[in-house]
Formats: structure tokens, sequence, C-alpha cells
């Protein structure tokens, strides 16, 4: 399942996708980018 990041009302993320870019992109371990992007979800959906 892909979880969709909301950054503004009319932009939306995928997730996978977002993690295997940002990867790529900065050459960091996609296992510690998914982490971080758990962390940054749960936050959002708490408040």
């Amino acid at each position: 399942m892909a979880y969709k990041i909301e950054w503004s009302e009319d932009a939306t993320i995928d997730y996978e996708n977002t993690v295997k870019y940002i990867g790529k992109t900065w050459g960091i371990n996609s296992a510690s980018i998914k982490e971080e992007l758990d962390l940054f979800i749960k936050k959002q959906r708490d408040n």
C-alpha cells in the first residue's frame, strides 16, 4: 500500500517512489529515509 504525503491541498507525492527518488538522488540508504518519512507521517496523523 502506498502512502500519500500531503504537502499542500493540491499536491500529493507517492510514498514509495519518493523514498526511491531520494535514495537515488542523495545516495542515502532508503531504509533510513523510510523511517524518517514514517515518523513524519505519524506526527502528521497525531496532530
